[in-house]
């Protein structure tokens, strides 16, 4: 079978995050390659995902969510995250590998990430979200000062 057919053609896919919450959604793209990071996280059988301590957060939303957005609904786009979701959004200088824009945006209250990862999906124009909530990692590893541990989604409630 050609590696483009396999169900998983990537056995293991290592990538850092923004923010890590307790059931292991996650802010990802302050690098700005949100689409292309959600692309191989979901062709991997295994996510990884590396932080260190300082991103382990009991709820999302301190860090902006990254939304790559086309060119040209970016007006509407943030005009939309202004008025139906209180947000603050700030277009990015310059463009994404796909030739897109990031808008980021900060001051949204983020109660349920898979359910607002899902809503901003479809609003038009967007081409993704910095929300990995559909799409988790299999562990974590974090940092800190002395150690790194790994922690698993079986006991991330015990770890985080």
């Amino acid at each position: 079978m050609p590696l483009a057919e396999a169900k998983h053609p990537l056995d293991v896919y290592v990538d850092g995050a923004d923010e890590v919450d307790p059931r292991f959604n996650l802010i990802k793209g302050g690098g700005g390659a949100l689409t292309s990071e959600k692309i191989v996280a979901n062709n991997a059988k295994k996510f990884i995902c590396i932080v260190d301590e300082s991103k382990l957060v009991q709820k999302l939303g301190k860090f902006p969510i990254p939304v790559e957005v086309i060119t040209s609904a970016v007006p509407s786009i943030s005009r939309i995250l202004r008025n139906d979701y209180n947000a603050i959004p700030r277009e990015r200088e310059g463009f994404t590998v796909h030739r897109n824009r990031i808008i980021d945006v900060a001051g949204l209250e983020i109660e349920s990430p898979e359910n607002l990862e899902e809503e901003l999906n479809q609003i038009p124009g967007v081409v993704t979200v910095g929300l990995f909530s559909k799409i988790k990692p299999y562990s974590c590893l974090v940092g800190y000062d002395e150690e790194a541990k790994e922690i698993f989604k079986e006991d991330v409630t015990n770890k985080l």
